[in-house]
């Protein structure tokens, strides 16, 4: 099948007396019935693809078509292709990937075949959902165009990925809110977790972060003090932290309240 009509020149042998094979034309096409099992649908051109009889007369030179001939043909089924929609998916080797975001992710797939396509995809390559991918993990996706007139059945499959989210962790200049030892006032000093990271991350993780929210008050001065952080993922099916470790990440920090420095300057002592 390539979409256009099957033209040729029969040859039974001699032609009748008056005409030749190359003026002969086909005046019966028949196409193949499958459901009477017979030659019984009458067609203009053999385009589509099929069994096909068709019956062949000769001009003569009066003018007369004499019939001499009849002919049984194919025109075979098509292999369909496939082309994927890569749109909102990153090519990687092996196949493509996204990251998770909670969303499903359908991964499209079109083919030069007037069949219809189904799409379905599975984890463990047995069972198929058509349930588009969310969750990370590795995907096979297996595309099945239904067969045609003019194309056969096809199936293709493509492995896709959706992998975790990943949290960093920064570094205690911009994990904590101290920038350095406050300085003694009488007021209460607070150490916690960052707003930026809160804001960035807070929502992948636990709270109050393992029952320990860091948060820190002292107001003595020249002391030591220890803020502690256990940060755990809300969901480590979905996000890991830099790296590729799902564990819990420990971080301290050792911060202090420096005395304030008194100004004499001015005064002046008895003797």
């Amino acid at each position: 099948y390539d979409g256009t009509a099957v033209i040729f020149t029969p040859n039974f042998g001699t032609a009748p007396e008056g005409c030749t094979w190359d003026t002969a034309v086909a005046y019966v096409i028949l196409k193949w019935n499958a459901e009477t099992s017979a030659y019984d649908i009458s067609v203009t051109d053999a385009v589509n693809g099929g069994k096909y009889f068709a019956t062949f007369s000769c001009k003569t030179t009066n003018g007369n078509y004499v019939s001499e001939g009849s002919v049984e043909f194919t025109i075979a089924q098509k292999a369909p292709t496939f082309t994927p929609n890569t749109e909102g998916w990153e090519t990687v080797t092996g196949g493509y990937a996204v990251t998770y975001d909670g969303n499903g992710h359908a991964f499209l797939v079109t083919s030069d075949s007037d069949g219809a396509i189904t799409v379905t995809y599975s984890t463990d390559g047995e069972t198929y959902v058509a349930t588009a991918p969310k969750n990370a993990a590795v995907y096979t996706v297996k595309a099945v165009v239904a067969a045609t007139e003019n194309y056969t059945e096809k199936t293709e499959t493509y492995q896709v990925t959706v992998r975790k989210f990943v949290i960093t962790v920064p570094e205690d200049a911009n994990l904590w809110n101290y920038t350095g030892a406050f300085t003694y006032d009488g007021e209460t000093h607070t150490v916690a977790l960052s707003q930026a990271f809160l804001d960035t991350y807070g929502q992948y993780l636990l709270y109050p972060y393992s029952g320990n929210y860091a948060e820190v008050n002292a107001n003595a001065a020249d002391a030591a003090y220890r803020a502690t952080v256990t940060i755990q993922l809300k969901d480590p099916d979905n996000y890991e932290f830099a790296g590729g470790s799902t564990a819990d990440v420990v971080k301290n920090l050792d911060w202090k309240i420096q005395p304030m420095a008194l100004d004499f300057s001015g005064i002046v002592f008895a003797d």
